[in-house]
């Protein structure tokens, strides 16, 4: 919330592309903690470092926060007119700070008089505000875009894009990972070109565009899914019970007619399926979902499942939420931010 207002007492022009390098800089750190997870997945006490190393940039972004001026808009209100013309002097030419100045000085005698008139209580000013048509309709822009960035799920696929590679078809946790790291990659690319246009092409269009294709990556990527569950691989009977040492999963062994079972009605059981050997397109075992039991199923050179099933259309499937992230980034990823500043 800090960093948008106070970059908002930064130049017009430069504005826009400052609220993408803050866009900028988180989708980074994202990517930057995949890698390290990534890094993380085969060492002794994994969740313990990735949660350890977070510790890390805080630490140093405290550091660097003591270095950090004051805005000047709050230092020339405390009155100290001389520190906040000293401000202006680090982000505007020399020939413009009086011109600033000025323009600071008259924007906070309007603001404090529009104070004076309505009061210094807050529900008075909320509403003598809620009164004025103008900003009303500015805080229901405000709070609609913002609100419409998290209706278009950016934060489930991003919190949740390793299990999301896996239900496209990896049943790798490593691999999955990974793949993520190529999503939150796209996520940082998409901000950059984000940084590179949004002055240029203007918020509301930018937010436009990328809302309409958010939308058709959602349906196309929705509709992948659906059919990937639909023909997920059949269940073979003879191995999934003769796999070894009553492996066989219980909700399968319970079931008169397993005839429709696959390897989606397999993970819904709770259990989990060991791919085929050499096609794991073929139908594989449905076993019960236990540590030991999937490392059987890997030590024959098969593939274990227990969050999502093979699927001939996962290489699409990562395409496409590739593709979300990327058009999310360049106009809903900063746009509201940078609406609500503006």
């Amino acid at each position: 919330m800090t960093s948008p207002l106070y970059i908002s007492e930064t130049p017009t022009q430069i504005r826009g592309a400052l609220i993408s390098m803050n866009g900028f800089l988180l989708t980074f750190g994202q990517f930057l903690s995949y890698l390290i997870n990534l890094g993380f997945t085969e060492v002794s006490g994994t969740w313990r470092w990735m949660l350890g190393v977070a510790r890390i940039p805080p630490i140093v972004q405290f550091v660097l926060m003591l270095l950090l001026p004051e805005s000047p808009r709050w230092l020339y209100k405390q009155g100290k007119v001389k520190q906040a013309t000293e401000v202006l002097g680090k982000i505007y030419p020399i020939d413009e700070v009086g011109k600033e100045l000025e323009q600071l000085k008259a924007s906070i005698e309007v603001a404090e008089a529009d104070e004076a008139s309505i009061g210094n209580n807050f529900f008075t000013k909320l509403r003598s505000a809620m009164k004025n048509i103008e900003v009303r309709r500015a805080l229901y822009a405000g709070v609609a875009v913002q609100v419409v960035q998290q209706f278009v799920g950016i934060n489930s696929v991003m919190y949740y894009g390793a299990n999301i590679m896996q239900l496209a078809g990896f049943g790798s946790k490593a691999v999955a990972l990974a793949l993520s790291l190529v999503t939150t990659g796209l996520n940082v690319v998409g901000s950059i070109i984000s940084m590179l246009f949004m002055d240029r092409q203007g918020r509301r269009r930018m937010m436009i565009v990328s809302l309409v294709f958010i939308i058709i990556g959602l349906v196309v990527l929705s509709t992948v899914f659906y059919q990937s569950s639909q023909h997920a691989p059949g269940i073979n009977n003879y191995d999934s019970s003769h796999f070894g040492n009553n492996s066989t999963c219980i909700a399968y062994i319970s079931v008169p007619d397993t005839s429709r079972w696959n390897c989606m009605t397999c993970l819904k059981q709770k259990c989990g399926f060991c791919a085929s050997e050499g096609d794991k397109f073929q139908p594989g075992s449905c076993l019960a979902n236990e540590k030991a039991i999937g490392n059987m199923c890997t030590q024959q050179y098969r593939v274990w499942y227990d969050e999502g099933c093979p699927s001939k259309l996962g290489l699409f499937a990562v395409f496409l939420l590739g593709f979300y992230i990327i058009v999310y980034s360049l106009g809903m990823g900063t746009g509201p931010w940078i609406v609500n500043v503006d």
